[in-house]
């Protein structure tokens, strides 16, 4: 059973694509969030440095991605899916 029978593809897609860019944005955070309760050599700087810099190779991925699926094109209506031709 669906939450709203009637989404369009595009709502769909905008949707997804959205789901898919908070997985990039918050799983930057997970390893060195569990590094940080597990294991005892980790301290707070690693796990902030890592988390930081997860999240900004994540938005360069996010980016090469986008770019490499669209002709090297990067805006926010391609890199956000919000115009679907």
């Amino acid at each position: 059973r669906y939450i709203n029978s009637r989404a369009t593809e595009s709502l769909i897609l905008r949707i997804s694509h959205y789901m898919t860019f908070m997985g990039v944005v918050l799983g930057s955070a997970v390893i060195p969030t569990a590094l940080c309760v597990s294991w005892n050599k980790a301290n707070k700087w690693g796990c902030i440095v890592g988390a930081v810099g997860g999240f900004f190779a994540g938005i360069i991925a996010w980016l090469v991605a986008t770019a490499c699926l669209n002709e090297g094109i990067i805006s926010v209506v391609v890199s956000l899916c919000l115009k679907t031709s």
